[in-house]
């Protein structure tokens, strides 16, 4: 049967030559008609969430207790953050990428540009517990605008949690210490006065931390524009496509040879 096989290949190595070289020749051309993209690259380190807590700044020594660095944990909350709608959407408006991609005729073209930008987004959670950022772009400066955009609007959902988390707790207290002093209108015991006195000073603190929101990540490798596109790799292209269409042409003689037998 392989011997068969081998007599037909060599029977058929015309065939075989002209339709491995028409598709790799075909992928060489949709290549170099292929805009060029750029790519721009950020390394980030997600922080300990236990920095949000106002011990932070009021804690003696609270450095030692808690590590700036993040685990897993702390990692999965970026990566789902920055992939989120609250994130690319703001991005895509506020660059206005919608005439960037030639979209902004269409009816949807606001959707349609927050797909395409999804689609040249790539987040990857490193070995080391980093996440790696990759944007690409027709034009370098773009791609790092967008990477950059992508890094501060992160950090602002972050912040803006953050504070949400402080005006809750300084609502609630506020509440409480109003009811508590007309609790001291009728009955001014010291023990009412000293408790108001403590949920006063808790407020206090509250309203010092909610003013400084800790890093929700470190960046450790800052977006650059590129000068050399990224894609299309021209060569990989082509390789792929003359591998990929020489196992066509084999199996397809290979079928026919059975069909025949």
């Amino acid at each position: 049967m392989a011997d068969h096989f081998i007599r037909d290949i060599k029977k058929r190595t015309g065939t075989i030559l002209v339709f491995t070289g028409a598709a790799s020749i075909l992928a060489l051309v949709l290549s170099l008609l292929m805009p060029p993209e750029y790519l721009s690259e950020a390394s980030l380190l997600p922080s300990n969430s236990k920095l949000m807590d106002k011990q932070r700044l009021f804690g003696n020594n609270i450095q030692e207790l808690y590590s700036s660095y993040g685990n897993a944990e702390d990692l999965d909350r970026l990566f789902a953050t920055m992939q989120s709608s609250a994130v690319i959407n703001h991005v895509a408006d506020s660059l206005k990428l919608a005439a960037h991609y030639d979209v902004e005729g269409r009816k949807n073209a606001r959707s349609v540009a927050q797909k395409k930008l999804q689609r040249q987004i790539k987040l990857q959670r490193s070995e080391y517990g980093e996440l790696r950022l990759r944007v690409w772009d027709k034009d370098p400066g773009t791609a790092a605008a967008i990477a950059n955009a992508l890094i501060s609007k992160t950090q602002q959902v972050f912040d803006d949690m953050f504070r949400l988390y402080y005006d809750r707790s300084i609502s609630n207290l506020a509440q409480e210490l109003r009811a508590r002093e007309e609790l001291v209108k009728q009955d001014s015991t010291l023990a009412l006065r000293a408790e108001n006195a403590v949920i006063k000073s808790r407020i206090s603190e509250y309203q010092v931390t909610r003013l400084n929101p800790p890093a929700a990540f470190f960046v450790m490798e800052k977006p650059e524009r590129s000068s050399i596109p990224d894609r299309p790799v021209i060569w990989l292209n082509v390789l792929a496509t003359f591998f990929v269409s020489l196992f066509t042409i084999l199996a397809w003689i290979a079928a026919r040879k059975t069909d025949v037998a």
